[in-house]
């Protein structure tokens, strides 16, 4: 079962709204495994807005030479819990375990332990 700690492997996400149906727990097999929400939405609020600072910050790094401050205004509004498929697949390259985690919905890898390679 997924853990915050692999979630946090996933470095940018675009959530497939799309695609966006209402869950129904009724549809899911029997022997599939899913997460509820794992952060409450204060804790997801903060969360967020430190990655946009970071996300900001590196951004801004890359463009001058010396950063001497970098001020983000961030206004977030009420969030909607989404599940989404992401399929954890574990595998053993040269006697090592890794994990990557991999987009159920078009079968992208989003992140995950090295070497990561195309499947």
């Amino acid at each position: 079962m997924a853990r915050k700690s692999a979630i946090t492997e996933i470095n940018y996400y675009d959530v497939p709204v799309a695609r966006n149906i209402p869950f129904d727990v009724g549809r899911i097999p029997a022997e599939a495994e899913f997460l509820n929400a794992e952060y409450k939405q204060e804790e997801a609020k903060i969360r967020v807005k430190a990655e946009v600072e970071n996300k900001e910050r590196s951004v801004a790094c890359g463009k001058v030479d010396t950063l001497q401050s970098c001020n983000t205004n961030i206004t977030i509004g009420d969030g909607e819990l989404v599940h989404a498929p992401v399929w954890f697949v574990h595998y053993t390259f040269k006697a090592e375990n890794y994990m990557i985690l991999v987009d159920g919905s078009i079968g992208k890898v989003l992140g995950g332990g090295k070497p990561l390679f195309h499947i």
